[in-house]
């Protein structure tokens, strides 16, 4: 049987990240961006639902902070 590896796998996916602190904003996405097919970013919790609602049948996950101004990451990921 074949066995897909996880970065196979991720290189299918499209990622929303959502982080406000623009250092680690900036850090990680130059490694996630290796191994996911495409990431859009956002930078607070209130543009990270715009752009998933923009594209959400493209999405297939989510990255996201907690403590972010506008809209937390766990108030925006009710409302998705």
């Amino acid at each position: 049987m074949h066995q897909i590896k996880p970065n196979q796998l991720l290189k299918k996916l499209t990622c929303l990240y959502v982080e406000d602190d623009e250092n680690i904003r900036e850090s990680f996405l130059l490694m996630i961006k290796r191994y996911f097919k495409n990431v859009i970013v956002a930078t607070n919790g209130e543009e990270g639902l715009s752009k998933y609602l923009k594209n959400k049948d493209g999405i297939d996950m989510i990255i996201s902070d907690i403590r972010m101004p506008k809209l937390t990451g766990i108030e925006m990921a009710k409302k998705i």
